[in-house]
């Protein structure tokens, strides 16, 4: 489940004038963590304008408060008062689709069982192009380059190559440097020349 749907279902769950002004404060591309903070603010400011809300007073009481508040918007802020409810659903929601949200394990996020397919233009042997040597580096950025690898390995977007396994495409991959951080890049210039883009029947946005 994409983060989209995930913010679709909470809106669903609100309705009504809840849905309405999350959406005025919500303006995508908007987090999930922006959606629940915008919950909670109106939460607290609909809660305090009950605090200090006071009902007309009715002369045919004899001074009392109107049973009845005359004011439409009270009804509003009744119901956003009450949305203890939909914020339970809400954290039911996002811990049953929790998988699809980066964490302290995964920070990448990983979505099992659904691989991406490749198709290339040319067939095996592949030109020299797509079987290119590894770029020479230095000892520190190998140093770094080295530390990146074995981090994606451990979070499982990359595995090792097998001892006796064949690989027909190598792509080299760069560190490059910016206030003394490091970043990994993958040089898939050539890779891109050979590759088939996919094909989708949704016409783009320019074609509408």
């Amino acid at each position: 489940m994409s983060e989209k749907m995930v913010h679709n279902s909470i809106l669903r769950k609100c309705g009504g004038d809840f849905e309405h002004a999350i959406r005025s404060r919500c303006i995508e591309p908007c987090s999930t963590e922006d959606y629940i903070n915008a919950m909670e603010d109106i939460n607290t400011r609909t809660k305090d304008g009950i605090n200090c809300y006071k009902p007309p007073i009715d002369n045919k009481t004899g001074g009392k408060p109107a049973s009845r508040p005359h004011k439409p918007q009270y009804k509003a802020l009744l119901k956003f008062h009450k949305c203890g409810k939909i914020k339970e659903d809400l954290i039911e929601i996002l811990f049953e689709y929790r998988k699809s949200f980066a964490s302290d394990n995964e920070p990448l996020g990983v979505i099992r069982g659904h691989e991406v397919k490749i198709i290339l233009n040319v067939e095996s042997p592949y030109p020299p192009l797509l079987r290119r040597r590894a770029y020479s580096d230095s000892p520190r950025t190998r140093e770094e380059l080295e530390s990146d690898i074995n981090e994606l390995i451990k979070l499982g977007v990359l595995r090792m190559v097998g001892r006796n396994e064949k690989v027909e495409v190598t792509t080299p991959v760069i560190i490059t440097w910016h206030n003394d951080k490091s970043r990994m890049v993958g040089d898939f210039r050539a890779l891109n020349t050979y590759t088939i883009p996919a094909r989708y029947a949704i016409s783009g946005i320019q074609e509408t």
